[in-house]
């Protein structure tokens, strides 16, 4: 797997929530023998829960009201920190749950897809959806906000930031209102801002949110991205310049102080990725600098 990254022409990587514990030993030693490796990040849970095969981040939710469920979600982030710490990164990137309601965001985008995006019955739908969130989502959020207290404690332990990933549906936490009341609460030093750029953009098109305005307002806590782009409406983690993300305005990703993590699906070709990404790098980094305001 690193050798493949390495061949691309990258050489710092995050070990994201599909390492399973029988990998944990190569990387090590991969690191070990190649100085120019470097974890720049984690992303819960790493490595995976024993008896899990897959990608698996949301196995456990930190805003469960299930406490037996929500303890688990706390016992293996922390684990998850543990071993950011063993991989000498300052870095986690949280999930942070879900609302337990109606699946609006699939409906919205089924209406999207049939070309109903302009009528009457999706505005109705769509403020039904916004209604029902906010309606429910207090109780999980309250129960995260706990999670986080436990967490950011360990967390301060260990010198680590945690950071909170801007999320693709709807019913997951944290909604932008939510997401202000975290950094209201916690400081920069203990909890971070990880935005999506695939993530905001399918919330834009959705009509939750305007992608622009959605990163001036959290850019000062921003830690690190997840780059790709997203063909319309929701298709991400596809090669920057496939689709409509509009990276030459999204300048606070630019800071030299953000990590930039490319997040693509699985399958894609390394000889397109050796292709485009130099490219989209050099043009990324040479648009004329501007700070939001």
């Amino acid at each position: 797997m690193l050798d493949e990254i390495h061949s691309i022409g990258f050489t710092k990587i995050e070990l994201s929530h599909g390492i399973r514990l029988s990998l944990i030993d190569g990387i090590e030693r991969a690191i070990e023998q190649d100085p120019k490796l470097k974890v720049t990040s984690l992303h819960n849970f790493c490595p995976l829960p024993t008896g899990y095969l897959h990608s698996a981040p949301n196995i456990y939710l930190l805003s469960s009201e299930n406490e037996s469920e929500r303890g688990k979600a706390i016992r293996h982030t922390i684990q998850t920190m543990d071993f950011a710490v063993k991989m000498r990164t300052q870095f986690v990137v949280l999930h942070l749950g879900r609302v337990p309601m109606t699946d609006y965001t699939s409906q919205l985008l089924v209406m999207i897809h049939e070309r109903k995006h302009g009528t009457e019955k999706y505005q109705r739908l769509l403020e039904s959806a916004i209604a029902k969130r906010k309606s429910k989502g207090r109780k999980p959020f309250l129960r995260v906000m706990k999670s986080l207290e436990t967490l950011v404690e360990a967390a301060t332990e260990r010198s680590l930031v945690l950071c909170v990933e801007s999320r693709y549906q709807l019913e997951e936490i944290p909604a932008e209102h939510e997401l202000a009341e975290i950094f209201r609460i916690f400081d920069a030093t203990q909890v971070g801002y990880w935005h999506d750029t695939g993530h905001v953009q399918t919330w834009h098109n959705l009509g939750l949110t305007d992608h622009l305005q959605w990163l001036r307002q959290f850019q000062v806590r921003l830690a690190g991205c997840h780059l790709h782009d997203v063909v319309y409406p929701d298709w991400d983690h596809q090669i920057p310049g496939d689709g409509m993300v509009p990276f030459d305005q999204l300048m606070a990703l630019r800071r030299p102080d953000v990590l930039k993590v490319f997040e693509f699906e699985p399958g894609t070709p390394a000889a397109a990725l050796k292709e485009r990404l130099p490219q989209f790098m050099t043009n990324f980094e040479t648009i004329e600098w501007k700070v939001y305001t």
